[in-house]
């Protein structure tokens, strides 16, 4: 089985060298980065070769995906300013945070499903019942992102079918 790795920040320095690092250990490496109007990807340039020149497809070492979640990251640094995340007549600094997210939860049960339909495994899923269910729901409140008029570029089963297209 081939390994995988993703790095949410391969465009920054940890993140490059975490790119070369497994590749040198073999690794499947998808990066995910942000749209942006300068792309900067001088740190990995050596790494990847576009995904539109198909005909060096199998000389690629790196796949880069563009991320919702820099794009979330962006949009609220671009609008928000943090003096405004909390009442300052207050001693304490608390719950200043923005979630980001999309604010509609699936179980791995219902995502092992789409993503054996989308790439078309035809053998059975066995889930062990025996085990601890571990966090029972994660959905994140995402009030806050979207009162900054922000949600999701790429629906969940559009993203699984381009990483699919991808590899």
């Amino acid at each position: 089985m081939e390994k995988t790795a993703l790095i949410t920040g391969i465009t920054g320095q940890d993140g490059s060298y975490l790119a070369e690092f497994f590749i040198g250990k073999g690794y499947d490496v998808h990066g995910i980065i942000r749209r942006s109007s300068s792309f900067n990807t001088e740190r990995i340039e050596h790494l990847y070769i576009e995904e539109h020149i198909r005909d060096l497809r199998s000389q690629r070492k790196v796949t880069l995906h563009y991320g919702d979640m820099a794009d979330a990251c962006v949009h609220i640094m671009e609008r928000v300013d943090f003096k405004d995340t909390y009442d300052s007549s207050q001693k304490e600094v608390r719950n200043t945070h923005i979630n980001i997210g999309t604010g509609k939860e699936i179980s791995i049960k219902e995502l092992a499903e789409t993503i054996q339909e989308i790439v078309g495994f035809r053998g059975a899923l066995y889930f062990n019942t025996s085990k601890p269910d571990g966090t029972m729901r994660k959905c994140t409140d995402i009030t806050r992102l979207l009162q900054y008029k922000w949600n999701e570029k790429i629906e969940r089963k559009e993203g699984i079918k381009k990483l699919k297209s991808s590899l």
